[in-house]
């Protein structure tokens, strides 16, 4: 029997600055939201007048979704894959979305944190040598 893992979710209504943390492969990921100040739904044709109004009055806004990796309670890499220009709050009942686009990045995000393991390896065999 397969064990099913849930994983960790945005609040339904999520801030700047929120979180979300797991394990993968003995690394801790961290997926945190930063307000993006550069995507506009004026850039797209899929907005409905009613969807920019309310993005307007800050109903709802756009976030860069940003994956920490962390080994061992060291930080590799602070910034180690991100995705911008997605949408915060827009549904009022869910920000699942939010996690998918971190879940989706975590495999890469971990192949970074392999990358600097070994590099950190390396740098240490060579001050000890």
């Amino acid at each position: 029997m397969v064990k099913k893992i849930k994983f960790p979710q945005f609040n339904s209504y999520a801030l700047e600055g929120d979180s979300i943390t797991w394990e993968k492969e003995g690394f801790t990921l961290i997926a945190r939201l930063q307000y993006d100040t550069d995507t506009k739904p004026m850039q797209y044709e899929c907005y409905s007048p009613l969807k920019i109004k309310q993005w307007r009055n800050d109903g709802w806004f756009y976030v860069g979704v940003i994956v920490s990796i962390v080994k061992n309670g060291v930080m590799l890499d602070a910034h180690a894959c991100s995705l911008w220009g997605v949408e915060c709050n827009y549904n009022k009942t869910s920000n699942k979305y939010l996690a998918n686009a971190a879940v989706d990045m975590e495999d890469e995000v971990v192949e970074v944190g392999k990358r600097e393991v070994e590099r950190m390896i390396k740098a240490l065999q060579t001050v000890t040598s």
